[in-house]
């Protein structure tokens, strides 16, 4: 009766380690501390939506809350007006708008605020979880097919939504940037150490990025942990894929004049 009974204890202490949950605060920090465990511990449970919902959601509320903070900034607000008028003069230049058009286009810049605020409350939620749907499609095609691995689509969302923590701290820094700096998103990048560059340069640059790359690195990391796959080869898939992104944003965007202005 006693070997019985302490077969049941070693049976249930063996068995809760594996039930055993990560508190979600924990899962935060363990992005940043060791993500290689909580993304393995995730892979044992099934995906959780308040593990991709909520990190995405802070993560909404901070880019629209350091948006209007930047747009509220006078001189920040004062370089923006500069660079869409030199944009524009950009156009007139090169005789794909007139000048008097030009003219109503600046006057009309004031009035824009109402159309400006339904982008960020609408364009940044809509937009993030678009982005988030269609890199976490990417992600599981390269676990299943490119690591010939078995990723659940369910905790490529979890590993995106939780990995946004990164991303959090990239936007509270660039908002610190932006306002000592009194420039529009400055970005912590190798843009900042550069001036009057434009075109797909100044895009590649603004790549440069050790946030990003970080935020890159731990994907891999975690995909790596859902797909049971290689860590360095599920590395180098994302960071290869992160490559291509990088050049080609700078190069679609240096071929449109106002976006490429814009930059």
């Amino acid at each position: 009766m006693e070997n019985d009974t302490m077969d049941i204890q070693n049976s249930g202490s063996e068995s809760s380690p594996e039930n055993e949950q990560m508190s979600f605060t924990d899962k935060m920090i363990g992005v940043i501390t060791e993500p290689g465990a909580v993304f393995a511990g995730i892979k044992q449970l099934p995906p959780k939506v308040a593990d991709w919902l909520i990190p995405t959601l802070i993560m909404i509320v901070i880019i629209i809350a350091s948006q209007l903070i930047q747009m509220s900034n006078p001189v920040i607000k004062n370089e923006l007006r500069q660079k869409q008028i030199a944009a524009l003069q950009k156009y007139v230049d090169e005789g794909k708008m007139p000048a008097e058009q030009m003219e109503r286009a600046i006057e009309g810049m004031d009035q824009m605020r109402s159309f400006q605020l339904i982008g960020i409350f609408v364009g940044v939620p809509i937009g993030t979880y678009v982005v988030l749907a269609f890199m976490a499609l990417i992600y599981w095609l390269i676990g299943k097919f490119g690591l010939r691995g078995d990723p659940k689509y369910g905790h490529v969302f979890v590993l995106m939504g939780l990995t946004s923590v990164i991303s959090i701290l990239q936007v509270i820094i660039t908002l610190i940037l932006s306002i000592l700096l009194g420039k529009f998103n400055a970005a912590p990048n190798a843009s900042l150490l550069v001036s009057g560059m434009e075109g797909p340069m100044l895009s590649l640059l603004k790549s440069i990025d050790p946030i990003s790359i970080w935020s890159t690195i731990v994907i891999g990391i975690g995909l790596a942990k859902i797909s049971s796959a290689d860590t360095v080869k599920s590395i180098i898939w994302v960071v290869g894929l992160w490559v291509v992104f990088a050049l080609l944003s700078a190069f679609v965007l240096s071929s449109i004049p106002f976006l490429g202005g814009m930059q």
